[in-house]
């Protein structure tokens, strides 16, 4: 399905952040990892990308307008950070989780990063579907 697909690539980039030793800071995101993501996102159906701290602090985010911005909702603090993964699908003028309408329809997808066992952040990937199925 859509959702399973746009759950690989949110988790095959993961795997990029978890080679890292330490809690995701973005002084500790690596510059070839942050050129991958721009990259991956042209490639592929992906309209946004996100990456969050433990705390939900937004770290990078291909909106410059996200950078720094906090996510307070319960779905990310009980369920990401508890390392289940979050999937919605989101249909095209209806609102994402945090609030934003979307042009197109969309897979709002939220992927724990775990590392040594514990959530140290996570991705979001608005992953386009307008021209598929839902």
């Amino acid at each position: 399905s859509t959702e399973n697909a746009a759950e690989r690539a949110a988790t095959h980039l993961t795997k990029n952040l978890v080679r890292m030793d330490r809690d995701i800071t973005d002084e500790t995101l690596p510059l070839e990892f942050l050129d991958e993501l721009k990259k991956i996102t042209n490639d592929f159906q992906i309209e946004k990308i996100k990456i969050f701290t433990k705390s939900g602090q937004v770290i990078y985010s291909t909106n410059q307008a996200d950078q720094g911005t906090l996510n307070r909702h319960d779905y990310f603090h009980n369920q990401v950070a508890s390392g289940e993964v979050f999937t919605k699908v989101v249909q095209k003028g209806k609102k994402t989780m945090e609030g934003r309408a979307v042009t197109a329809d969309v897979v709002e997808t939220y992927i724990p990063i775990i590392h040594n066992g514990l959530f140290v952040g996570a991705f979001e990937i608005y992953y386009e579907i307008t021209s598929q199925n839902v």
